[in-house]
């Protein structure tokens, strides 16, 4: 589960599906006042009795987070109903969409929305680029799975 400014989602999350297991990713590499709103929103990452573990990512290497958070699934599928949850960075997003196409059928994205006003955020010149190799994922078996709604 990603874990974003959203002020107790994590938590409630967590609260309402107890999980046996929850792994919690944490954007770093960024803006200090970023990380500050993401502690207290997360409550400090203080997840109560819940079996939680927090795990950084770093959002300055996208290559180093897909393989550390994939690494991280790789190893949890065997033994694990996986459950990806991409709050956080939208960065994440895209990490965990691909993940769960590596992982079809072993893992499930979820999106969790809530209504919030947009946020007045100003641009920076910091952006991240990546190149995306599919060759790794199965697509013969996404396709199969699909079915009937293939395009």
């Amino acid at each position: 589960m990603g874990l974003g400014y959203e002020y107790g989602t994590a938590v409630g999350l967590i609260n309402q599906l107890e999980p046996q297991l929850t792994i919690c990713l944490k954007a770093s590499g960024g803006d200090p006042m970023y990380d500050a709103a993401v502690s207290d929103a997360n409550l400090g990452f203080d997840f109560g009795p819940y079996n939680v573990e927090v795990s950084d990512y770093d959002l300055r290497d996208i290559g180093a987070a897909f393989r550390h958070i994939e690494t991280l699934v790789h190893g949890l599928v065997p033994t694990y109903r996986v459950v990806l949850v991409p709050m956080g960075p939208k960065i994440l997003s895209a990490i965990l969409v691909l993940i769960a196409l590596k992982y079809f059928g072993r893992a499930a994205l979820w999106r969790v929305a809530r209504s919030s006003p947009p946020a007045d955020v100003q641009a920076d010149s910091f952006y991240v680029s990546a190149d995306v190799d599919l060759d790794d994922v199965a697509i013969e078996k996404l396709n199969a799975a699909m079915g009937p709604f293939r395009r």
